[in-house]
């Protein structure tokens, strides 16, 4: 660090993640955070990704965030009833292995932070794998906040997690019995069943998730304004899907006590995937301790499992409700 900027070097945030807190007053955790809908990215990308899915019964994208991450439920519960939309968990969305950084000085409002993510993933074969790059522009001046990142990681759809035991279900006994199997998290339905392994699929360099995300907020003395556009396209084998979400927020102080909501809506290829509505409060007992609530409620369209706590959603197009309490301190 110096007169030049800063250097990092190895598990960091990526620039693209530090984005959502200049749109979202709840930050990136708790119930009513903006993560509970734009971490998780859900693309429509053709009838040849669907069969690639059903075939491998877990869909995964190997990023340099993790290694293989299972689409969340309801792509990963059962080989029959993977449709043609696959569900990734969103790729190098908080941090990025084996990444070098930069962050410049701030020049006259506006500082640039880049990233190069050398991944964990790669072979010989597939060099790119698991690579990525996030690069973002920042102004800041008086009331006024803005910024706009891209972030691209390249991956593939890998056989690594196509087992029951791997995705946490029981054996295929009970299945089309109706007897209720446990699925992950310990969720049980009767339609959810794994057949045997298949050999899954290899991944490929071509197989890449890109995002664009502009945010700004402004400060109008009686309550700070907030909103951004998150707009991402997965791509692999040939074909392609788009995911949109924007992003809404408010947090007006009253003396000690600051209340805070936020609206966030989300389409896939045009569709409306699914909305999440929070309202919340913090109350200052001092300079440095405070207490904080939270509620929120997200919803879901037919085919969509997202969740506003730690859960996973056994059974798409369901109502996800969560509701935190809690006191933070400053030391």
């Amino acid at each position: 660090m110096g007169g030049f900027g800063e250097v990092r070097m190895g598990r960091d945030y990526t620039p693209l993640f530090t984005v959502h807190g200049v749109a979202d007053p709840f930050g990136t955790n708790g119930v009513g955070s903006s993560g509970n809908l734009l971490f998780s990215t859900v693309a429509e990308v053709g009838t040849s990704i669907g069969a690639q899915a059903a075939a491998n019964a877990a869909g995964t994208f190997v990023t340099p965030n993790r290694g293989n991450i299972a689409t969340t439920a309801p792509a990963a519960v059962s080989a029959a009833a993977v449709p043609a939309s696959m569900t990734y968990a969103d790729p190098a969305a908080v941090r990025a292995n084996n990444s070098v950084a930069y962050y410049s000085p701030n020049f006259s409002g506006f500082t640039l932070s880049a990233m190069y993510s050398f991944g964990g993933e790669n072979t010989n074969t597939n060099k790119d794998q698991g690579t990525g790059t996030s690069l973002k522009l920042t102004y800041a001046a008086g009331p006024l906040s803005l910024a706009f990142a891209n972030q691209v990681t390249k991956g593939g759809n890998a056989g690594a997690l196509n087992t029951a035991s791997a995705l946490g279900l029981k054996p295929t006994a009970g299945c089309g019995t109706g007897t209720a199997v446990t699925v992950v998290n310990g969720a049980e339905s009767t339609d959810a069943c794994i057949s045997a392994a298949s050999t899954g699929t290899a991944a490929t360099e071509d197989q890449k998730w890109t995002c664009n995300f502009l945010a700004g907020s402004y400060d109008l003395g009686v309550a700070r304004v907030s909103a951004g556009m998150k707009n991402e396209k997965l791509s692999m084998g040939g074909e392609s899907g788009t995911i949109k979400a924007n992003i809404i927020g408010v947090a007006a102080p009253m003396g000690a006590l600051t209340l805070k909501a936020t609206y966030i809506s989300k389409k896939v290829e045009g569709e409306k995937a699914g909305t999440q509505t929070a309202v919340g409060g913090v109350y200052d007992l001092s300079k440095r301790t405070s207490l904080y609530a939270t509620y929120s409620t997200l919803k879901n369209e037919a085919g969509f499992g997202n969740v506003v706590g730690s859960a996973v959603a056994s059974t798409g197009g369901a109502t996800s409700k969560g509701f935190d309490i809690g006191v933070k301190h400053n030391f």
